[in-house]
């Protein structure tokens, strides 16, 4: 479908800025980055920080090299991949005087490790020391044998036979113990982790018999990939790591006609995991960091995946004609509700993928819209031309709303208030297309302004505010307590296939029909980042801002 090109307009402020970073050539922008780079700890700093500072060092504004930022981003990974090989081949920064203090400063610190190893081994025998000392009162007449006694303590071997040596009388039962560390050899010792023999008075260390250290490991080191669970340590482990172990707080999962899946973190736009799990268009994703754990509904069927191998869990069992909805709480745990190509909604174990329920004709002609509330166990499916609401608990038709031609395609449910916002299939322009209904009076309010079928709608019901996306290239931000369009962005990268919303930042997630994601800022009415990747449509969208 072609759409008329957007009309020209005034230069607006952001477009003087870019043209005044345009002016900026390479050089400059090189000589700002050392001197940036002279003092930065590049362990700590952020390639977007060091951006940043950039953007401060040329006297711009915030964001001003955002159009330039693949560019920028490769200089500076330049500089600093330079920068660390410097270092590391001076690390006394090139200087006879810088190297001497070095070697200085190496000195100092073996002759510091000597005196806490000669300190520790007077620690050692001063224990030793007070422990033999009352043996040695209450001997006070056999003063050689104590010595002797001592004395072969501090043998490293044995020894060999014939050698000259005094043997001591055996000692009597109450006598303390000869080892100053080890424990008694009459009372049983629990054996060390792993099976290893008990660590000799000779060759254990100070705290050789201090509580055994956690073998698990306790944080997250620089090096580190998307999270501890790519670890080969966590990933023997069945416990999984807390959403707060992820070094990015923004990831959303893309789904499209390929049949591939993506991760992408959301803060350095980047994608982290490509998963060619499917046969067919995914319709419907579903993700769950928790568990590190994400659901895919497709054209071939429903599948549960680890996010930390891209590997497949489970097959869900009785898919017909493709999954083309989904909504889960927890993949581990719990229920998964699932909507079918044939018109039936299955819900499924999280763990197992059995199916524990199925409504076999919700909707005759295919289910292709779910919302649920898990607090009030119900749930509300759209397909063909109506709308239900199901009670979990039995399965039964709560509510029944039909007249929406074309289909529906996406719907949103306020539980407390008993709303629903429609959207339907119907081509072009219609009052029919987006509508708010009350369920208790079975009345509509149309919200007009769509120019087509707004195929996919978002709605924050304690503000009163709804977005949509949709089929005429168009993002629109909607009041529901008026039902007015209160902002409306004309996108250039064609019909809107799929969508998720951050309503804090007001920013929305838009999957394109050429294979790629747009973010757009709705403040600033611009697109802040595309991210390329899928060949086709992005047709499924989830996202964690």
């Amino acid at each position: 479908v072609e759409f008329p090109p957007r009309p020209a307009t005034s230069c607006a402020p952001h477009e003087v800025s870019v043209m005044a970073v345009d002016s900026v050539g390479d050089d400059e922008l090189r000589v700002k980055l050392e001197g940036l780079l002279v003092n930065a700890d590049l362990t700590q700093i952020s390639i977007g920080a060091l951006r940043q500072q950039l953007e401060q060092a040329l006297g711009l504004s915030v964001g001003a090299l955002d159009h330039r930022k693949q560019h920028v981003n490769a200089l500076i990974t330049e500089l600093v991949t330079s920068s660390s090989e410097n270092k590391r081949r001076a690390p006394g920064g090139g200087s006879e005087d810088a190297q001497a203090a070095s070697k200085e400063k190496k000195r100092s610190k073996h002759d510091k490790q000597d005196k806490e190893d000669k300190k520790d081994k007077k620690d050692k025998k001063d224990k030793k020391d007070k422990k033999d000392k009352p043996r040695e009162e209450g001997r006070a007449g056999e003063p050689k044998v104590a010595v002797v006694a001592e004395a072969h303590t501090q043998d490293v071997a044995p020894p060999l036979a014939g050698d000259d040596v005094v043997h001591p009388p055996p000692l009597s039962a109450d006598a303390p113990a000869v080892s100053a560390s080890a424990p008694s050899l009459a009372e049983p010792v629990a054996a060390p982790a792993h099976n290893e023999p008990p660590l000799s008075s000779e060759s254990a260390a100070p705290d050789a018999f201090a509580a055994p250290v956690a073998e698990e490991p306790q944080g997250l080191g620089a090096t580190d990939f998307m999270f501890a669970d790519f670890t080969d340590e966590a990933l023997a482990e069945s416990d999984m790591p807390e959403p707060t172990q992820l070094r990015s707080n923004a990831w959303a999962i893309s789904g499209g006609e390929d049949g591939s899946l993506r991760m992408w973190n959301l803060e350095d736009f980047s994608c982290q995991l490509v998963i060619d799990g499917h046969n067919g268009q995914v319709h419907a994703v579903a993700m769950d960091l928790h568990d590190n754990r994400l659901l895919s509904g497709a054209s071939d069927g429903c599948k549960l995946w680890d996010l930390r191998r891209g590997t497949c869990l489970k097959t869900y069992s009785g898919v017909r004609d493709g999954c083309f909805c989904l909504r889960a709480r927890r993949l581990r745990i719990g229920e998964v509700v699932g909507g079918c190509g044939d018109g039936s909604l299955l819900i499924w174990d999280a763990a197992t993928g059995e199916c524990k329920h199925t409504v076999p004709v919700a909707h005759p002609g295919g289910c292709w819209a779910l919302d649920v509330s898990w607090e009030r166990q119900q749930a509300a499916s759209g397909g063909d031309t109506s709308f239900k609401i199901w009670s979990m608990d039995g399965w039964s038709c709560l509510h029944k709303v039909e007249d929406h031609h074309g289909g529906i395609m996406a719907l949103s449910v306020d539980w407390a208030a008993l709303k629903v916002l429609v959207a339907a299939g119907i081509c072009g322009r219609d009052n029919r297309n987006l509508r708010l209904w009350d369920l208790e009076s079975k009345e509509a309010q149309s919200l007009s302004g769509c120019e087509d079928t707004p195929a996919n709608l978002a709605a924050h019901w304690a503000n009163g505010v709804a977005i949509t996306g949709g089929w005429d290239a168009q993002l629109r931000k909607w009041q529901l307590d008026t039902g007015l369009c209160v902002q409306t962005f004309s996108t250039d990268f064609g019909r809107i296939r799929s969508m998720a919303v951050d309503f804090d930042s007001e920013q929305v997630l838009c999957g394109s029909s050429a294979g790629a994601l747009h973010i757009v800022d709705l403040r600033q009415e611009r697109v802040l980042q595309t991210l390329d990747g899928h060949i086709g449509g992005v047709t499924a969208l989830c996202a964690v801002f």
